[in-house]
């Protein structure tokens, strides 16, 4: 009898003597006890074992918030798929016909209570060393409980580290205020035990002691198979995997970077998304398979397959890391570019682009474009269809070499030459992503309108890097052109083959932009003409 008696964490489930519990779906039966309430105040025996337990983890794995809790195994996989749950739905016919149900017979009561302190984010080639430091100080935390009252003495080192993580409070205890700071996670913890009350009223079930009915009734139909350690750690391995993924993809969104590209915004979202969605799959079809697998009814290779068909899905772990890479990858690229240009407008689109441009008494304005940035992506793509039940391709991100990186930094520092040079009230500057398949990476548009009337008579160029670099001088003296009539040669990148290009609106019975093709510049030649005479264009 002793190996079959089962020990679970109550989880801030409300066990109580007597009641059953069905070890297969790890839930409570309730409304149901084996006794009547006299039998069982006659036959219970309490014991006093006051004791307490301070522990540290640094780590956020489910393995290491299973061991803090003392979840084992077989509840570990109920755990991971979602079926424990803190309330019971079962009654007196689940019990009878389709249950594997047990009795609990003892109760440990207590009280948990978990500091979770978060640092805020740090390079990693400085992880280790916060971790050092932050777990030194946090083992410090029951020296300064002295005597019921709070000693909190800490170096100017200790001090400065306390103001770099955050704090929140799970646990049992009902706190008149939940803790956000260390000082203030002190002074919590100090004050623990008279939230127990002076006979421990306010404990709850921590550890629960259950045995099979079947010692009772031999009809009972009792728990065939228990789920292996082996395949528990897979699922757990699983489960984890995804949630790093999940976490990797939000240390990106909280780039302040990430903020003002919506583009980027948009991607990581959907990704992040879509491996919850595909977690939750994960845990909806084991939560149907584990009780099979306890009742006899299914082995647990029915299990194991599901958790082999994810290494050929668009959710596999070298899938979802390549993607991750790229896309930090994506982040990385852009940061060091906005580093490079600091205090630039960031304009959100196309639309807001075109406004700021057209906007009266702008002569010049020049945008550093982000090409390559897009919301469309393949793999994200995939891993929808996959979702879905349907056909998924397959695809690969695309990763920016270092060349590409050095040729996007070249630029910025050129536009921030440009921006260096021609300062003023009728010269604007701005920071946007705009999809241009024709200049991979990134390029930069000037747009040039005739001040009062830009709103009427705008037109935009590709600027090459050889202009940029060569031309400056020449910019700065144009800028201070006004009206009037107005010739310049210079070396532009069209979207398509040469010829024409146009942006916005033109009055065609008072001016027009020609741009004619100049063998000679290797180039173009522009020719800005104000006249009454209609566009021929």
């Amino acid at each position: 009898m002793a190996s079959d008696t089962m020990t679970v964490a109550a989880l801030s489930r409300p066990f109580t003597l007597g009641m059953f519990y069905d070890a297969v779906k790890d839930e409570l039966i309730p409304d149901l006890t084996l006794w009547d309430a006299k039998t069982l105040k006659d036959n219970t025996v309490e014991n006093s074992q006051h004791s307490s337990d301070f522990q540290i983890s640094i780590s956020d794995t489910t393995e290491s918030k299973s061991s803090l809790l003392n979840i084992e195994a077989s509840l570990k996989a109920s755990f991971l798929a979602g079926l424990v749950e803190v309330k019971g739905s079962a009654n007196s016919k689940v019990l009878l016909g389709e249950a594997r149900p047990h009795v609990v017979t003892g109760i440990l009561y207590g009280a948990n209570a978990f500091f979770v302190f978060d640092s805020e984010k740090v390079e990693a080639d400085s992880v280790q060393k916060m971790e050092g430091s932050m777990r030194a100080l946090i083992k410090k935390i029951p020296a300064f409980d002295v005597e019921g009252k709070v000693d909190l003495k800490l170096t100017d080192e200790e001090k400065a580290l306390t103001q770099k993580f955050s704090c929140k409070f799970y646990g049992d205890f009902i706190l008149e205020s939940n803790p956000s700071t260390f000082e203030e996670a002190v002074n919590a913890y100090v004050g623990l035990p008279k939230l127990l009350g002076e006979e421990g009223e306010n404990s709850v079930p921590l550890t629960v002691w259950l045995v099979p009915l079947k010692y009772v009734d031999p009809e009972v139909p009792e728990l065939i198979n228990e789920i292996s350690i082996g395949l528990v750690i897979e699922i757990e391995d699983v489960l984890d995997d995804l949630r790093r993924m999940e976490a990797r993809c939000n240390d990106s969104l909280v780039e302040g970077v990430v903020g003002d590209f919506p583009c980027l915004q948009e991607v990581l979202t959907r990704f992040q998304k879509l491996c919850s969605y595909y977690r939750a799959d994960l845990q909806k079809t084991m939560v149907k398979i584990l009780p099979s697998i306890r009742e006899g009814k299914e082995d647990e290779s029915s299990l194991r397959r599901i958790i082999e068909e994810r290494e050929k899905s668009p959710f596999s772990h070298e899938k979802l890391s390549k993607w991750l890479d790229c896309k930090e990858r994506e982040v990385n690229v852009v940061w060091a570019c906005v580093e490079i240009i600091p205090d630039i407008k960031f304009v959100a689109n196309q639309t807001e682009l075109e406004r700021e441009v057209l906007a009266p008494l702008a002569v010049f304005s020049f945008c550093f474009i982000f090409t390559f940035l897009e919301t469309a992506d393949p793999c994200l793509d995939n891993m929808r269809n996959y979702l879905d039940g349907e056909k998924s391709g397959s695809s690969e991100p695309t990763y920016i070499s270092d060349d590409f990186l050095t040729q996007m930094t070249d630029k910025a520092y050129t536009f921030k030459k440009v921006e260096n040079d021609l300062k003023g009230p009728k010269v604007k500057f701005f920071v946007a992503a705009i999809l241009n398949k024709k200049f991979p990476g990134a390029s930069v548009y000037e747009y040039i309108g005739d001040g009062e009337n830009s709103y009427n008579n705008c037109c935009l160029f590709f600027i090459s890097q050889s202009f940029m670099e060569t031309k400056r001088k020449a910019l700065l003296e144009k800028a201070q052109i006004k009206s009037g009539l107005e010739f310049t040669r210079r070396h532009v990148e069209t979207l398509k083959t040469p010829g024409r290009r146009f942006f916005g609106l033109r009055r065609p019975e008072f001016s027009f932009w020609a741009i004619r093709k100049d063998s000679k510049f290797g180039g173009f030649e522009t020719l800005h003409i104000t006249t009454n005479t209609p566009s021929p264009l």
